[in-house]
């Protein structure tokens, strides 16, 4: 059964600045963060062409096609990138991206792309073609050269840094990952991975640190089945150059009671989104999220925990670790303001 996005009544969609985005490295993760970025981009009510080129298992693709507003589009053959018909399923997909505003797109999103077209000058004519028809491109491979990425608005890298031998995670019960840095795509990338375990039949709880509430891809993850949207909202996000205030110091609370409860009431996977920004902002400890990280091993939960940066005490207890690093981003080169279902 298909399910609708949430419009918000009253809220202008974003202006068309035709921004390229790459996010390049771990290709698990770079496609994580794309397939949040169509949860949010749809949730601010704009229209989007999704077009995977790696081998598609179906996880990403049995909840995406059920959003009105993401256009899923399949390459038609499965296991194609193995069995040494990428270039076709590539031709395929590289036709619908071309021709793409034809449709009244505002957002393509090509993952995989990167590692999927041979040669640098068909990526570059598809950046070329989205900025001149006003379309939000974004992009996602193992690895990115100068020239893609001297082109785009946003890169971003995704490092792996820490990963612990699956037999140890199953020994120990439970895995931990937290997922920090400076570059663009952290929540989106979490918002990803909850598609992602809900479309493999997961039980889902995605509980948000700092915020309001209102991010654009709010309402979407509301609307899928497996996943669950907490945050206790009514405050602005927590300044990092400021103390916590009162209330501040209460909403980290009782986001942190969402969590343990989620333990408790079976989730399977629970994400943190910020605990880690909480942490560095004091409204979260470190002995508190080291006492988290037990309790979660201790009930065999995934957790999955995301911030600007972590502390090496907190670091030195996952299982995983990645590290979004910004190579580019367009608002420091021209003063770019925050765009509803893009920034947030």
């Amino acid at each position: 059964m298909r399910f609708l996005r949430i419009d918000c009544a009253g809220v202008s969609l974003m202006p068309k600045y035709g921004k390229v985005h790459v996010v390049y490295g771990d290709d698990r993760k770079s496609s994580c963060a794309l397939a949040g970025g169509a949860v949010r981009a749809c949730g601010a009510g704009l229209d989007i062409g999704f077009i995977p080129f790696y081998n598609d298992d179906g996880s990403y693709a049995d909840v995406l096609e059920e959003i009105d507003g993401i256009d899923y589009v399949r390459c038609d053959s499965r296991g194609s990138y193995r069995n040494g018909d990428a270039g076709r399923c590539a031709e395929m997909a590289l036709d619908y991206a071309s021709t793409g505003s034809d449709g009244g797109l505002d957002v393509l999103i090509l993952d995989g792309v990167l590692d999927s077209v041979g040669g640098t000058d068909k990526i570059i004519a598809l950046m070329n073609y989205a900025t001149e028809n006003e379309i939000e491109l974004m992009m996602c491979g193992r690895s990115c050269n100068e020239k893609i990425i001297e082109r785009a608005d946003y890169v971003s890298e995704v490092k792996n840094t820490k990963l612990t031998h699956a037999s140890m995670i199953s020994r120990w019960g439970g895995e931990v990952c937290e997922i920090c840095g400076d570059g663009k795509g952290k929540t989106t990338m979490l918002v990803g991975e909850a598609v992602y375990s809900a479309g493999n039949g997961k039980k889902v709880d995605f509980i948000q640190f700092m915020k309001d509430g209102t991010s654009s891809e709010v309402g979407i993850l509301e609307n899928i089945p497996g996943i669950t949207y907490l945050c206790p909202g009514d405050h602005d996000f927590i300044d990092g150059g400021r103390s916590p205030t009162d209330e501040q110091m209460e909403h980290a609370e009782v986001a942190l009671g969402y969590v343990y409860d989620s333990i408790r009431n079976g989730a399977e996977v629970v994400i943190c989104d910020e605990i880690l920004t909480a942490n560095g902002c004091m409204s979260v400890s470190t002995p508190e999220i080291e006492d988290l990280i037990k309790y979660a091993k201790g009930k065999r939960v995934k957790l999955m925990m995301s911030g600007h940066s972590c502390n090496q005490e907190i670091s030195e207890v996952v299982d995983c670790a990645y590290k979004v690093n910004k190579i580019k981003h367009p608002y420091e080169d021209c003063g770019l303001q925050a765009r509803r279902g893009i920034e947030y």
